[in-house]
């Protein structure tokens, strides 16, 4: 029997993640939180989509963390 792939998370810990950008739906505007030298700090950003704000993150090698608002699920 062939053995499974290796897990890619294993050893995977975020909290040593510097940059998260947190976007609830439909995920245009999101808060940046940026983890330096023990102190965070908050910057909203606007995009244009939810499409834009996966794309920044890519390119910046920046978290994201897409969730959907409580108040808009029926």
């Amino acid at each position: 029997m062939a053995n499974p792939p290796p897990d890619p998370l294993a050893g995977f810990d975020p909290s040593f993640q510097t940059e998260t950008l947190f976007l609830p739906a439909p995920g245009t505007s999101g808060v940046l939180v940026t983890k330096r030298r023990g102190r965070r700090a908050a910057v909203p950003r606007q995009f244009a989509s939810a499409a834009a704000a996966l794309s920044w993150c890519q390119a910046r090698r920046v978290n994201l963390v897409f969730f959907h608002n409580a108040a808009q699920v029926n």
